[in-house]
């Protein structure tokens, strides 16, 4: 964040032409987002707004959007009962309030796959297909990929999805050519907006994927800086760099064996999805701009009730969804099929990349969708329906 807030401020005020090396040496994948917080300094300049109180406030707003959309995407797909009870995960799931001050690329996907689902259910859903609905979705698509390329996960599920979805030949081919022409237009005015700010070609920026794909087998599977390290050392290169990650990777795996790595991969499978602050209070610690003593109960020695409140939300997000996954197969409704889709490609991507439970975040709208199936399948159960019928009665 330190990163990308003085390399948009510096650039918007105009006293750097490019971006910092940061981004050109080591991580491309952050240049459209502080392109967009550029802009947007711009404009604080001119009002005379303060930065980082105008970032967090557009954050909150981005957070609320989403929590609307996921609302208005669970009632279109079962009905306003189940998106009440599923409101209220809302309410309980702490990274929707704790990631508000930190305006990153976490919270600021979060809007995209529940609007770009949405629209998708109105189309598949509506007689009279809009031609425009699959231009946005892709416009929605590329630009969540352009800001977190984690997003790309949800737009292969879209693709596969609408393969099974779409049975008329002729809608299908007329829905996926619109939905990826509109895509990559809008990836390649991206990418040409983002090659503006580094002065190297951004094909050339950055570390190999290899080099994610080696951090990730190392410790928990998460971020560490000696591996950065390492690659950072290994050439001037970005192909020197990959024969060095793959060189490791190699070497990592044959000392794990097969027994080694299967523990391995359940570590790193707790670690990224049976956190249930979603690792907030790290975040959180790091240079507060106004410390406080609430700051003890999130990341300081008093912070039980905040950890086992988040772990209790997250168990009960995760337990809803194997719920609502077990009766998806029985269900009539399969646009549940998408969103588990999009779940379980994250859950492969983070076995085989770099992970944390951060990386949770942007799919958190996902997730809750996925667990209103099974909301809705518990509202079935016999006891629920006889309740609901006495009070229909009345």
């Amino acid at each position: 964040m330190i990163s990308i807030f003085n390399s948009a401020t510096k650039v918007a005020s105009n006293e750097w032409e490019f971006f910092s090396s940061y981004f050109y040496k080591l991580y491309p994948n952050n240049i459209f987002i502080t392109v967009l917080w550029m802009k947007f300094y711009k404009l604080c300049y001119y009002f005379g707004f303060n930065l980082i109180v105008s970032s967090v406030i557009i954050n909150i707003i981005v957070v609320l959007i989403s929590v609307i959309i996921t609302y208005i995407l669970i009632k279109k797909v079962f009905n306003i009962r189940v998106a009440t009870i599923s409101s209220f995960l809302f309410i309980v799931i702490i990274p929707f309030y704790s990631y508000t001050p930190i305006f990153y690329t976490d919270t600021l996907t979060m809007i995209f796959l529940p609007l770009a689902f949405l629209l998708f259910y109105i189309y598949i859903k509506s007689k009279n297909k809009n031609i425009f609905l699959p231009i946005f979705i892709g416009i929605i698509l590329a630009f969540g990929i352009g800001i977190k390329t984690n997003i790309a996960i949800g737009f292969i599920a879209l693709s596969i999805f609408s393969i099974f979805i779409i049975d008329n030949l002729k809608g299908f081919f007329r829905f996926i050519s619109l939905f990826l022409i509109s895509f990559i237009v809008s990836s390649i005015l991206i990418t040409s907006a983002c090659q503006k700010y580094i002065p190297v070609p951004l094909k050339d920026a950055g570390l190999p994927s290899t080099h994610w794909i080696m951090m990730g087998l190392k410790d928990k599977g998460g971020f560490n800086k000696e591996d950065v390290d390492l690659s950072k050392k290994a050439g001037k290169t970005k192909k020197e760099i990959q024969e060095f990650n793959i060189k490791t990777i190699k070497t990592r795996l044959r000392n794990y064996g097969i027994c080694g790595y299967s523990k391995f991969l359940y570590k790193k499978i707790q670690y990224t999805w049976g956190e249930g602050t979603y690792f907030a209070p790290v975040k959180l610690s790091r240079k507060p701009i106004r410390p406080n003593f609430l700051h003890t109960y999130i990341y300081g020695d008093k912070n039980n009730l905040f950890t086992s409140f988040s772990e209790a939300s997250h168990s009960l997000l995760l337990f809803l969804i194997l719920i609502g996954s077990i009766g998806l197969f029985k269900s009539k409704n399969k646009i549940g099929f998408l969103f588990n889709i999009c779940i379980f490609g994250v859950f492969l991507f983070l076995i085989l990349w770099e992970a944390r439970s951060r990386y949770l975040v942007c799919i958190l709208p996902i997730l809750v969708c996925s667990s209103s199936i099974g909301i809705n399948e518990i509202l079935k159960l016999k006891l629920f329906s006889n309740k609901k019928r006495r009070l229909e009665a009345k």
